[in-house]
Parts: structure tokens; C-alpha cells; sequence
């Protein structure tokens, strides 16, 4: 986290600018512990097994095995806050619902 002290603080009697001091320590302990207990806090790409979030390598690619042979595929990845779909032939993208889709290889 971003340590950054109000220009203030210097008038603060010794004891107030001791308290501060000490509550910044204590957070960022909590932040290097909570970091410590789950390692991926800062993916943005999970494996979810509901309810249980399994953090993947920040900005990792997903590959759908979507055939029998390897390389009937579709990947995703997410670029820029959108979420990549590419495939080894032509998508097609359907809709499910109003907040899904379906994607399907269509091979040639």
C-alpha cells in the first residue's frame, strides 16, 4: 500500500505521530499476512471450484480443450478489462441468457 503522510503530521504532538506510526506497521503486517495466507490476491485470472477462488498466474490464458484432437481449442485471456476469446478455427458466439453466452468452435 501506497505510504503516503499527511504534510500535517509534523504538528501533531510526538505521542499522535507515535500512534500513527505504529498503525501503519500493524497494516501493512496484516496486508503481508494476508498476502502470505493467499498468494494469488493479486490475479486477476481464477480456477473456480464454488465457493473456493484457485488463483492463476496474473493475466494467465485458459485454453478449452473443446475436441478430441489438441488442437480443437478456444482460449481466453483478459487484455485491457475485456476478456479475449480466440480459436484454433472459427467461433461462434451465442446467446444464453441476458448475462451469458455461449461460444463454440465451428471447424471448416
Amino acid at each position: 500500500m501506497e505510504n503516503k503522510t499527511d504534510t500535517r503530521e509534523s504538528q501533531l504532538p510526538q505521542w499522535a505521530r507515535t500512534e500513527l506510526q505504529v498503525a501503519r506497521m500493524r497494516r501493512d503486517e496484516a496486508e503481508a499476512k494476508v498476502k502470505s495466507l493467499f498468494p494469488g490476491a493479486e490475479s486477476d485470472t481464477y480456477w473456480m471450484e464454488y465457493p473456493i477462488r484457485h488463483p492463476l498466474p496474473k493475466g494467465a490464458r485458459i485454453r478449452f480443450q473443446v475436441g478430441k484432437d489438441e488442437f480443437a481449442f478456444i482460449e481466453a485471456s483478459l487484455k485491457d478489462g475485456c476478456v479475449i476469446i480466440s480459436g484454433i478455427d472459427c467461433i461462434s458466439i451465442l446467446p444464453e441468457a441476458s448475462n451469458a453466452v455461449r461460444i463454440k468452435l465451428v471447424r471448416g
